[in-house]
C-alpha cells in the first residue's frame, strides 16, 4: 500500500483507457511539480518515527511493479512489512531517485526513511488517497497495517504421477 505521490499517481492512472509504464510517467510528471509532503507519525515495532514524506510505500515484496525495486531486503515470507518513505525532493533529486530506481539501488538511497515492522500505524492531518496494490482508494487520516501470517490459502488439485 502507499499514499503521497505514489496514491495520487495511481488515482490518476485509474482513469486512463491505456495502460503501461508511459501511462504512469503521464500521471506523474505533471503531478511532481504540485504535489506537496505529507507529516506523518509512523508507529512500528522500534517505537515511534516522524517525518515529512513525499510518498510512502508499506510492502512485503521487494518491488512495486515494472522491476521497479524499491525494498531490496523484503521477504513476502517473513511475517514483516518495509516501509520505504521519499522525503520531499527537487527535480534533480528526483533524477536521482528515479536513476537509483532504475538500477535497483533506490531503497539504499540517501534520504530514504527504511523501516522495519510486522505491523505499522501511519497517522496523517487528514483523510486522504491511498493504493492498495496499485488500487486506489479513500482512506481515514489514521492507518492500521498489520501482518496476517499464514492467512492465505490455496487449494489446488491433488499432484498426479505418471505410471
Amino acid at each position: 500500500m502507499g499514499l503521497g505521490f505514489e496514491a495520487e499517481i495511481a488515482r490518476r492512472f485509474a482513469g486512463f483507457t491505456r495502460r503501461g509504464l508511459p501511462g504512469y510517467f503521464r500521471a506523474g510528471l505533471p503531478l511532481f511539480f504540485s504535489h506537496r509532503a505529507e507529516s506523518l507519525t509512523v508507529h512500528h515495532d522500534g517505537g515511534r518515527t516522524t517525518l515529512a514524506a513525499f510518498s510512502l510505500a508499506v510492502q512485503n515484496s521487494t518491488q512495486l511493479g515494472n522491476n521497479a525495486i524499491t525494498a531490496p531486503d523484503a521477504s513476502v515470507d517473513d511475517g514483516m512489512f518495509d516501509l520505504v518513505a521519499v522525503p520531499p525532493v527537487g527535480f534533480f533529486g528526483a533524477v536521482g531517485l528515479v536513476t537509483r530506481l532504475a538500477l535497483g539501488s533506490f531503497g539504499r538511497a540517501p534520504g530514504i526513511t527504511r523501516l522495519r515492522s510486522a505491523r505499522f500505524a501511519i497517522e496523517r492531518a487528514a483523510s486522504g488517497t491511498i493504493h492498495t496494490d496499485g488500487e486506489p482508494r479513500d482512506a481515514a487520516a489514521r492507518l492500521e497495517i498489520n501482518v496476517r501470517l499464514r492467512s492465505l490459502r490455496v487449494l489446488a488439485p491433488p499432484m498426479v504421477t505418471a505410471p
